[in-house]
């Protein structure tokens, strides 16, 4: 372009042109360089383009050419170069500001990262840290029940021991009185034992007696009943007949005072038949009255057992080796079954010592010597006997009995002792006269021979009938029976007189009349035996009913401590399900503390994580907090800068406005000024260089114009886009400001519950 420049002026005028080569060499350098700013606006260009006008404004020499409007055009871009150098300057320090916003928007991403992380974080740990505290407290309350189921079983197991230790010391008690009663049985069983003793002394004495006296007077014993029936016939010596016998009948009358004291006897119908065989039956034990046998069903040591008797031993004695218990609750009945067997004992030793008395005040048999040779024997007094007259023979036909058997002196010494003052009937010679013994006593035998054994066939002497019949007997009063029978020994002993021995051959009458009296006193004797023997029927009657009495108390009693020792298996059984389910709930309650410990450790070892992670959380909040107030001041104080920045290049962009518009008029008038200057060279002939300067100078004009208002646009584009974007990084500021606010109201109320926690646990 200079070089073109140079040609139009050399083919415009044919002089040479007023500037040298170099000169138009720089200004196309600076044209070079101005075109360069307008593509590249930065300030090195900028700076080159006005270093380039200042060498240009530098080459002029004030002469009269076209030097003076380059000068001007370059001074005017020398005075724009300012407003590039700002510009350069505004759009550095925008990309400054761009780069230190983004690393404001990355700090916020970053801040808003770690806020989002520990709102996370917080949620996250808000649930666990929820549901750790719903399992401590839900495991608390299993353990508060499990402590109260345990603390029930407690007292449930104590009140069982308790029962059981009742129990226990309830049996003990009666174990312990169960001891009491057994001695006090001992004691009773000794007492009456000793009783039955001398009861079955005196009944043998009395059968003995009664043999001896049948033997004696030819009494014809019953042989078609089972009972041994005491029927009296007396020998018919002249004309000395009982008026209480018949002659024609085979019945025996009684007397009207015998009717009012002996038992009705169901084999009281005696037919006096000759015996059909002189076999001898084999002799029947009397009646053995043994006391009763009281034992327990307890766990106590039985007595040893006893030898099987044989099959055909007496109802009695069966009965009273039969065992029962007692029953603990039945106390007072016991204790009056108690006092009614003292009772009977007292009465009954009484009673023996009314016997004894009975006995020792009874008549005595004849004195020896009543006869030429008195006989020793029962054999001896049957042979004596004179026949009875033919009359009697219708009646009876009496037999002489002969007995080799064991004397009742053998049997009666071996049972009464030698302290005994109970009479005894003597083996050696003694006269019937002796006061201090009595005949020895041979039993008989029945005439129809031995029968067969029967189960219910007893081996007493008693009659059956009797024992049947002694309930209604025992109702009577022992007193009266008592003293009847002492009134009936006192006046049968009192009415006989003492026998004396008579050795005249001519006493015959006297001897009759002495042996009717002796038959009177042996019916006396009788009668009285009779009596006693009634009185122990009724004792024996009230022994059987007190023995089926203590029967039915023992079945009851067997009944009872069946009951109880069910009742005890029961409660052994249920203390054994209470001690299991003790021992059940004692394992779980350590399973269970065991687990709970387990629990309590994970959950504070899981307390302390969260503490941790919570601190941590804390730590970061204040840390994002402290950011954030950082980012936030910074943030005001960049938008405090961008508001200033904008209202200082608004100003700078308005003065520069203004300069422009000064510059413009300027520019237009040196424009004019340069018109007229060329219209004056036009006139003065160089006008196509002036024409196409101005061209230039338009077109350059234009060019710059378009350039600075593109140039001003973008300013405003960017300054109304920092403004926007301040605007928007004010408002996120505002959103950061309320998250954190939010964060912070969060972990405030985080930390609250927790602290609540705390001090509630």
């Amino acid at each position: 372009m200079p070089h073109q420049l140079s040609n139009r002026a050399a083919s415009g005028s044919g002089e040479p042109a007023c500037h040298s080569n170099g000169f138009h060499y720089q200004l196309a350098k600076s044209l070079r360089d101005i075109n360069q700013v307008e593509e590249d606006q930065r300030f090195q260009t900028v700076a080159r383009a006005a270093k380039g006008l200042e060498d240009v404004y530098g080459l002029m020499d004030r002469r009269d050419c076209m030097l003076e409007l380059l000068t001007a055009i370059a001074a005017r871009w020398q005075g724009m170069l300012p407003v590039f150098n700002s510009l350069s300057k505004q759009r550095s320090d925008i990309v400054k500001l761009k780069d230190e916003l983004k690393q404001t928007q990355r700090g916020k991403a970053h801040a808003e990262n770690v806020a989002r992380q520990a709102i996370e974080t917080s949620e996250r740990t808000m649930p666990v840290l929820t549901q750790t505290k719903e399992d401590l407290a839900q495991t608390q309350q299993q353990l508060d029940a499990l402590k109260r189921v345990t603390e029930e079983y407690k007292v449930e197991l104590q009140k069982q021991r308790e029962e059981v230790g009742g129990l226990r010391t309830r049996l003990h008690a009666l174990k312990a009185q169960e001891r009491k009663q057994k001695e006090e049985i001992k004691r009773l069983r000794e007492e009456n034992r000793e009783t039955s003793r001398l009861l079955q002394f005196v009944a043998e004495s009395q059968v003995q007696a009664e043999q001896d006296t049948q033997d004696s007077l030819d009494v014809q014993l019953p042989s078609e009943t089972d009972d041994v029936g005491l029927e009296f016939l007396t020998s018919d010596v002249g004309s000395s007949r009982h008026p209480a016998f018949e002659p024609t009948t085979s019945r025996k009358r009684r007397r009207p005072e015998a009717d009012e004291c002996l038992p009705t006897f169901a084999s009281e119908t005696v037919i006096y038949s000759p015996r059909p065989s002189p076999r001898r039956p084999a002799r029947r034990k009397p009646l053995a009255v043994k006391p009763p046998v009281f034992s327990s069903d307890w766990n106590l040591p039985q007595p040893p057992a006893k030898q099987r008797k044989p099959a055909s031993r007496s109802g009695a004695e069966s009965l009273a080796d039969v065992e029962f218990p007692i029953k603990l609750d039945e106390k007072v009945a016991i204790r009056q079954n108690i006092s009614a067997l003292k009772h009977n004992i007292r009465h009954q030793q009484a009673q023996l010592a009314a016997l004894e008395n009975t006995v020792l005040r009874g008549p005595r048999p004849y004195p020896p010597g009543i006869f030429n040779s008195p006989p020793h024997s029962p054999a001896e007094l049957d042979l004596s006997v004179p026949p009875r007259p033919s009359s009697s023979d219708t009646a009876y036909s009496p037999r002489a009995i002969k007995i080799a058997r064991r004397s009742s002196f053998e049997a009666l010494q071996g049972l009464a002792g030698p302290d005994s003052s109970l009479p005894l009937p003597r083996r050696n010679n003694m006269s019937f006269g002796d006061e201090n013994g009595i005949r020895e006593g041979i039993p008989t035998g029945s005439g129809s021979g031995q029968r067969s054994d029967s189960p219910t066939r007893t081996l007493s002497r008693i009659p059956v009938s009797s024992v049947g019949n002694a309930r209604a007997l025992a109702e009577e009063d022992g007193d009266s029976t008592l003293r009847s029978s002492l009134s009936v020994s006192t006046t049968s002993a009192g009415g006989v007189s003492p026998r004396r021995a008579s050795f005249a051959p001519g006493n015959t009458t006297k001897v009759l009349a002495d042996l009717q009296a002796g038959v009177l006193n042996a019916k006396n004797a009788l009668e009285n035996t009779k009596a006693q023997l009634r009185v122990s029927q009724r004792q024996v009657s009230q022994l059987t009913r007190q023995t089926e009495d203590l029967k039915e108390v023992r079945e009851r009693l067997r009944l009872e401590n069946e009951g109880l020792n069910n009742v005890v298996a029961r409660k052994e059984r249920l203390l054994q399900e209470v001690l299991e389910r003790a021992r059940k709930a004692e394992a779980e309650v350590i399973s269970l503390k065991s687990q709970l410990k387990n629990e309590t450790t994970t959950s504070k070892k899981t307390i302390r994580d969260m503490e941790s992670s919570l601190t941590e959380c804390t730590a970061r909040t204040q840390k994002a907090e402290r950011e954030y107030a950082v980012l936030r001041d910074s943030i005001k104080g960049l938008v405090e800068s961008f508001q200033t920045d904008a209202l200082t290049l608004r100003e700078e962009v308005k003065r520069r406005e203004d300069k422009l518009k000064a510059d413009a008029e300027e520019m237009g008038k040196k424009y004019k000024r340069l018109l007229e200057q060329v219209q004056k060279e036009r006139e003065s002939g160089g006008l196509g260089e002036i024409k196409w300067l101005l061209y230039e100078n338009k077109r350059l004009t234009e060019q710059m114009e378009t350039v600075l208002k593109e140039e001003m646009g973008e300013l405003r584009s960017e300054v109304d886009r920092h403004a926007q974007e301040s605007d928007e990084a004010n408002q996120t500021a505002k959103t950061l400001a309320a998250e954190l606010g939010r964060l912070r109201r969060l972990m405030r109320q985080a930390g609250a519950v927790a602290a609540a926690e705390a001090r509630k646990s």
